[in-house]
C-alpha cells in the first residue's frame, strides 16, 4: 500500500544497565557514578570495593538489596574506606560497611535532601575508635553553611565491635529524621559509654539548629549501649515520635542514663515527644529531660512510668 504521508519512526531501545564487579564494564563503583546520570540506578555485583563519592541523583544496589541484612546474607558487597554523599535524591541499598568505613557528607555545595539507607550492613565496625564527638558510623553532620533534609535508614543491621566512646548515628543541622525496622547492637561492656542516635552540636560547640522537623524512631532494637540509645540536644521546635522500640542491657547508672534522652532544651518552642510502646529489658529509665531551661513548652506524651525530669 502507497504512503502519502510523512512517516515519523519511532527507535525503541532498552536502557543500559549499570553494572560493578569483575569482568564486567566498570570494576570500581567511582568510575560508575562518574558514568551515570540522574535517575539511574547503579548494581554493583559481591565483592569488596573502594569508597567513592556520590554527586548525582542515583540509587546504588548491592549485591544483597532488599534483602534482610539480619539473615544470613552470603555474597556480600563490601565497601572498605568511606562513602561521601553530596547530591539529593540518593538511594543505598544492600551494601555491608566494615571497620572504619562510614557514609558521611563532606564539602557541601548546597543543601541536600532526600537521603535513603535501606538494608544495609555495618560489620566489626571500629569508627570512631579516637572517640571523637563528630564522628560515626552514619555521619548525618551538615558543613559548610548547608544541611540535610529527609534523611531514612530503613531495616538496616548495625553491630559494633569496639568499646571506645562511640556513635552510631550522628547528626548536626539535619531537618526529617525515620530511623526504623532496624538493629543496633553496642558493646557489652557497661565501661564503653557507647552511644546509639546522638544529634548534637558541632565540635565547636556551633550549630545553626540541631535538628528540627519530624523525627520518627520506632520498630527498632538498640542491644548494649552503656550510656544513651537515643540522645538529642534540641535547639528549636520539632515533633518526636519514639514507638515501639525494644532497649535491652542500656544505661550504667539509675541516676544519669535513660533510653530516651532530651538534653538542653535552649530556645525549644512547641515540641512534642510521643514516646509510645516502648520495652525495655534490664535498663533503669526510659526517657528523662535534662538541663532544660524551660520546659514550659514541651509537649510529652509518654504512656509508660518510667520518666525522669530534671
Amino acid at each position: 500500500e502507497n504512503i502519502n504521508s510523512d512517516l515519523i519512526i519511532y527507535a525503541l531501545y532498552e536502557k543500559e544497565k549499570i553494572i560493578v564487579g569483575e569482568n564486567q564494564r566498570f570494576t570500581s563503583i567511582q568510575d560508575a557514578i562518574d558514568y551515570a546520570i540522574d535517575g539511574d540506578v547503579i548494581y554493583i555485583n559481591e565483592g569488596t570495593y573502594d569508597g567513592f563519592v556520590i554527586n548525582k541523583s542515583i540509587e546504588l544496589r548491592g549485591n544483597n538489596y532488599n534483602i534482610d541484612p539480619k539473615s544470613n546474607r552470603n555474597d556480600e558487597t563490601t565497601i572498605i574506606s568511606d562513602i561521601i554523599i553530596n547530591a539529593s535524591n540518593v538511594i543505598i541499598n544492600g551494601i555491608e560497611v566494615i571497620n572504619k568505613t562510614k557514609f558521611t557528607f563532606d564539602n557541601l555545595s548546597s543543601n541536600v535532601e532526600n537521603i535513603k539507607f535501606e538494608y544495609c550492613k555495618v560489620s566489626n565496625s571500629t569508627v570512631n575508635e579516637n572517640n571523637a564527638r563528630d564522628v560515626a558510623v552514619f555521619n548525618l553532620a551538615s558543613n559548610n553553611n548547608y544541611f540535610i533534609k529527609n534523611i531514612t535508614i530503613d531495616n538496616c543491621y548495625i553491630s559494633k565491635s569496639q568499646d571506645a566512646r562511640s556513635m552510631i548515628v550522628y547528626g548536626v543541622d539535619i531537618e526529617g529524621l525515620v530511623i526504623q525496622n532496624s538493629s543496633f547492637y553496642g558493646t557489652a561492656n557497661k565501661s564503653s559509654y557507647n552511644d546509639g542516635i546522638k544529634i548534637d552540636n558541632k565540635e565547636n560547640g556551633n550549630a545553626s539548629f540541631g535538628i528540627k522537623g519530624n523525627v520518627i524512631i520506632k520498630n527498632n532494637i538498640f542491644k548494649n549501649y552503656s550510656q544513651y540509645p537515643i540522645w538529642f540536644r534540641q535547639y528549636s521546635s520539632g515533633s518526636y515520635l519514639i514507638e515501639n522500640n525494644t532497649f535491652e542491657n542500656v544505661g550504667q547508672t539509675l541516676n544519669t542514663h535513660s533510653a530516651v534522652t532530651f538534653v538542653s532544651s535552649i530556645d525549644c518552642n512547641n515540641i512534642e515527644i510521643n514516646v509510645l510502646d516502648n520495652t525495655i529489658i534490664n535498663g533503669y529509665m526510659l526517657f528523662r529531660i535534662d538541663e532544660s531551661n524551660d520546659i514550659s513548652n514541651i509537649i510529652c506524651n509518654i504512656y509508660l512510668d518510667l520518666i525522669k525530669v530534671l
